[in-house]
């Protein structure tokens, strides 16, 4: 292509150098010149699994004993879904996880849970071996199964009027059906505290109505009843209202400065 470009050039400088007229150049479109398309490039194929991918093989180390022996009873509970779901990284076949599962099953103390894990698992590393984790725990309060003095503030299980149905905007969600028949949003929580599900007869009564926001908030707790008895509730519902984070309706109302709405700091200003 540069050769004739070059080439008509070289002709047009020689006709200036003549006494011939030369055609002006023409001022329609110039043709089309095709534009090779890029080659593209060739795509990898993806790694067989995740030792293909680079996660490397690392010396395992033993877990201190309590930790581990929490470690094989959460091991426990998972051994169910692990005997059935196909592991898509490749590292495992469903079948590799019964001998293991078996074992478990044989620790009762934290010595045997460390050497298990150490001597029974390849151990990987992933990435750089750095990772973030967050934590979760079950608030422990007050409680008691009855109405009594000084456990007065209810908790409730589903109610009976929650429902899923459609609204008169079309949207559907969990709400109730009203004197009149309709689907309504269900009761707020101020409506709730109230007094909107008196009607309802609770599952407990719980001592301090802070301690139990709290641990609705987390979603699951344990009460601490009056006879030493301990009884687990979790979460089994909510009212379909859009989640309102307390640590801000604060923050936008000027009470805490912008980082600064910790849980103490939120529980402390409730209680004054």
């Amino acid at each position: 292509m540069r050769a004739r470009i070059a080439a008509l050039a070289a002709a047009t400088l020689l006709s200036a150098c003549t006494t011939q007229r030369v055609a002006p150049p023409s001022t329609g479109p110039s043709p089309a010149v095709p534009v090779p398309l890029p080659t593209p490039e060739p795509v990898p194929e993806p790694p067989a699994n995740a030792l293909a991918a680079g996660v490397m093989v690392v010396p395992s180390r033993s877990q201190p004993a309590p930790e581990a022996w929490n470690a094989v009873k959460a091991f426990r509970l998972s051994c169910p879904a692990l005997l059935k779901r196909r592991d898509t990284s490749g590292l495992t076949q469903a079948g590799d996880w019964a001998e293991v599962c078996t074992e478990a099953q044989a620790i009762s103390d934290g010595a045997a849970a460390s050497a298990f894990f150490r001597d029974r698992f390849d151990w990987l590393k992933v990435g750089d071996g750095k990772a973030f984790a967050t934590g979760y725990y079950e608030p422990e309060i007050r409680g008691s199964r009855v109405r009594a003095a000084g456990f007065d503030v209810p908790i409730y299980a589903v109610p009976a009027s929650l429902t899923r149905c459609t609204r008169a905007d079309g949207t559907t969600g969990r709400g109730r059906i009203d004197e009149q028949g309709q689907c309504v949003a269900y009761f707020t929580r101020a409506e709730i505290e109230d007094g909107a599900l008196a009607m309802e007869t609770p599952i407990a009564w719980a001592a301090d109505p802070i301690d139990l926001f709290f641990l609705q908030i987390q979603g699951s707790g344990r009460l601490h009843l009056p006879d030493g008895g301990v009884i687990r509730i979790g979460y089994a519902e909510q009212n379909g209202q859009a989640y309102v984070a307390i640590g801000r309706v604060l923050r936008d109302r000027g009470v805490f400065e912008s980082g600064k709405a910790t849980m103490d700091g939120i529980i402390g200003w409730m209680r004054s």
